[in-house]
């Protein structure tokens, strides 16, 4: 049904959607949100293959930041941090992923029911 087709991790990058398919690799950097829709506790999964500074942010489609999951330097490898989506309110949020080394900037759509 269509929630179900909405609810899917959609790749966004720089301005403008580059995919419609759900979940990593989205070039150089596999990043995904699991479970998504999230009920509750979820996590947020990215791979760095070099060390760099990374910030992740939870925003509203108006790009009001409601969470900052992380800020900070990361290890080459894969990375899994929390995200307790309980409490907030429905409605689309994107999680965006930036590099320090790269200006471009990765971004899921996640449904929170």
């Amino acid at each position: 049904n269509d929630t179900e087709l909405v609810a899917q991790s959609v790749a966004v990058r720089g301005r403008g959607p580059t995919s419609s398919t759900p979940g990593p690799p989205l070039g150089d950097i596999p990043f995904a949100v699991h479970p998504s829709p999230p009920p509750g506790p979820t996590n947020v999964l990215f791979d760095l293959t070099t060390s760099d500074h990374v910030r992740i942010q939870v925003m509203d489609v108006q790009g009001r930041v409601h969470a900052v999951l992380a800020d900070q330097p990361f290890p080459a490898g894969r990375h899994e941090l929390p995200w307790n989506a309980r409490g907030m309110p429905a409605g689309l949020y994107f999680v965006r992923l930036e590099r320090s080394s790269s200006a471009d900037v990765v971004r899921r759509l996640v449904l929170v029911p």
